[in-house]
């Protein structure tokens, strides 16, 4: 499949985890031409998945980002930058799901930790890298959402939902 891509520069929040979708969703885009930045608030697997790409054949770059934390997104997007000019695509994939328990049973710091990776991490790196989409005119930023009708995971689904329904222009 061509879809143009070869050449762009694509951040990938979430691309550490070995089991989700941000690894597949990074490799795909290798295989597509892109320059990718396997970005993961866990360090080793953003590594692991930069060194699978650069196996491939192609570039990457791992960088450790807690997108909960608009500091470290902005030292993050900084830093890339830096290294390579632009960011041409972002996959805000980043998420978890703190419990896998009953919905009854989930407190209030269960809801804080997922809303803040699943939901404002998206905000975070979101308004981190349109700048300079918008400078150049060019971007595009993909949220993933999903988790909907597994059980036990109901805190998961509504703040994934809250930032993969957006839509709109800058």
């Amino acid at each position: 499949m061509d879809l143009r891509l070869n050449g762009k520069i694509a951040l990938v929040t979430g691309a550490g985890s070995q089991s989700g979708y941000g690894r597949k969703i990074a490799l795909f885009l290798a295989n597509e031409g892109c320059v990718v930045v396997a970005a993961d608030i866990n360090e080793d697997g953003a590594n692991q998945t930069a060194a699978e790409i650069q196996g491939l054949g192609s570039q990457a770059m791992a960088i450790r980002i807690d997108v909960t934390k608009r500091h470290e997104v902005d030292r993050a997007v900084r830093e890339i930058l830096e290294r390579l000019g632009r960011i041409d695509i972002l996959v805000n994939n980043a998420g978890t799901s703190s419990r896998l328990r009953p919905f009854l049973e989930m407190t209030p710091s269960d809801w804080e930790l997922d809303i803040g990776v699943n939901l404002v991490g998206q905000m975070n790196v979101a308004q981190a890298v349109l700048p300079g989409m918008l400078s150049r005119k060019y971007g595009r930023i993909i949220n993933t959402s999903g988790g909907q009708g597994i059980p036990n995971i109901s805190i998961y689904a509504c703040s994934r939902h809250g930032s993969g329904t957006c839509r709109g222009r800058g």
